[in-house]
């Protein structure tokens, strides 16, 4: 359990330097173009490999039927701090969350902002064409 929550910390730090690096660069100068799909994606795979690992974990502990080997367990995971861990890596997870969220928050309005120019622009086609048919 201890192993697999540190590589997922460690995991999950990289992936946040990665979406730091890629949500800059989605709002830097001539970002508007630009798509965080690549980021979705990849935050929405960070998270659910980290259900998955939580879940693992959380579920390690209804294998233990025998009484001697649950106290094992409990006291192992306390020595090794795996609340600690859990709750750091969690942490993480409320981070990642917050990235997608905000990187899917920018694309509906960036959308929004296209789709808003895209009727102004055939608002101004319709009234030329309106005064050009009526200038005849």
């Amino acid at each position: 359990e201890l192993l697999a929550l540190r590589a997922y910390d460690r995991y999950s730090v990289l992936v946040l330097e990665r979406s730091y690096a890629d949500l800059s660069r989605f709002y830097g100068r001539g970002g508007l173009l630009r798509s965080a799909r690549n980021v979705q994606e990849e935050l929405s795979e960070v998270r659910i490999d980290l259900v998955r690992v939580t879940d693992t974990i959380n579920n390690i502990g209804k294998i233990f039927g025998d009484y001697y080997l649950a106290k094992l367990h409990l006291g192992l995971a306390e020595r090794f701090h795996l609340g600690e861990w859990e709750a750091i890596v969690r942490e993480k997870m409320a981070t990642l969350n917050e990235l997608y969220t905000l990187a899917s928050h920018e694309v509906e309005h960036r959308r929004g902002i296209a789709l808003e120019t895209i009727v102004v622009v055939l608002f101004v086609m319709d009234l030329f064409l309106i005064y050009l048919v009526s200038g005849k």
